[in-house]
């Protein structure tokens, strides 16, 4: 499958430039901390959680967002040295 093929299969108009594909991974991870993070107005849900309810997994996977544990979510700066550790 080509990478524009691959692009529409997940639901991209176009494909994703290879040199981008560092600063997409770490968006990705930022995202997921973002959405994994608990809120009080949402009755201590989280985004991503009410997300899984709502919209097709297709959808979830292809913005690559993935639920992290409430523990392990982190907000600071620290984050991006982090998550390239962990990859």
């Amino acid at each position: 499958m080509g990478n524009s093929a691959r692009a529409r299969s997940i639901g991209l108009a176009q494909p994703i430039d290879p040199r981008m594909w560092p600063f997409t991974w770490l968006m990705h991870a930022a995202m997921s901390h973002v959405d994994s993070y608990c809120r009080k107005s949402l009755d201590w849900f989280s985004p991503i959680e009410l997300a899984m309810v709502i919209l097709p997994a297709s959808l979830t996977d292809a913005l690559g967002i993935e639920k992290v544990d409430p523990k392990d979510v982190n907000l600071t700066p620290y984050l991006v040295p982090h998550a390239m550790v962990k990859k």
